[in-house]
């Protein structure tokens, strides 16, 4: 039998001091978009860094096509955007993202890159220090790195924001055709209109370790709302914060 592509079995994660960020979380999927929602505090970041293999589960396990990610064993078989991307300044997008593609084994580096770019709408920023460029712009020289190559899973933190409504078009039609190609995408966004259009499953994060794994027409049936951003509200009321902040790196979302 294939395993997932990604799965969640029995995952529980905790910083030192503080309440659980998730814990027995259970969840596979297979291609499409896994959504990771929650209010701010309850640790969206740090889930997506588990499912990147950034992160270690204190407890169960996290696997990327069968390959357990502990000790950085699946870093190869996915791809990710962070919060905050950190590249050397004194670097373009082009030389950056041309160094991406090498390391992924991509064909013709520089002109992946500048492909790449241009399907953002960066191009005219590929030849710019990095230190020179604008959030927005850092913002879509990090989802390029992120969706070059063919990782099998691409892990993306927020990846529209900062971005204008053209931009978003532009992200959503990449994580289209990444997932087109048989690529599962997971990401994490406040943009429930976002969401709606491009999750097809969720981990609803509900605070002190509790997860909510669904799809969004289930979680539209189960809240009786009209809209997700509606139904989030209604599923996460009183969650604000949750995870704390006490103990040493304690969650972000």
């Amino acid at each position: 039998m294939t395993p997932p592509a990604l799965e969640f079995e029995g995952a529980s994660f905790a910083y030192p001091g503080g309440p659980p960020v998730v814990e027995g979380l259970a969840c596979a999927v297979t291609g499409g978009v896994l959504g990771v929602l929650g209010n701010n505090g309850v640790g969206k970041s740090t889930v997506l860094k588990l499912a990147a293999g950034l992160t270690e589960p204190d407890r169960g396990r996290v696997w990327v096509h069968g390959t357990d990610t502990r000790h950085g064993r699946a870093r190869s078989l996915t791809a990710f955007l962070p919060e905050s991307l950190e590249v050397d300044g004194n670097l373009t997008p082009g030389e950056f993202l041309e160094f991406v593609a090498q390391v992924r084994g991509v064909g013709e580096p520089g002109r992946a890159a500048g492909r790449l770019l241009e399907r953002l709408g960066a191009a005219g920023d590929a030849d710019r220090l990095m230190r020179e460029l604008s959030f927005g712009a850092r913002r879509k020289v990090g989802l390029a790195a992120a969706l070059m190559g063919e990782t099998p899973v691409v892990v993306l933190d927020e990846p529209g924001t900062g971005l204008d409504v053209a931009s978003l078009d532009r992200i959503e039609a990449l994580i289209a055709e990444r997932v087109a190609a048989g690529a599962t995408v997971v990401l994490s966004s406040h943009d429930m209109a976002f969401v709606a259009r491009t999750c097809t499953r969720l981990i609803v994060l509900l605070g002190g370790g509790r997860a909510l794994t669904t799809d969004p027409r289930a979680l539209l049936e189960a809240t009786g709302e009209p809209d997700l951003h509606h139904a989030f509200r209604a599923a996460t009321a009183g969650t604000a914060g949750t995870a704390g902040t006490a103990g040493q790196g304690a969650a972000r979302s």
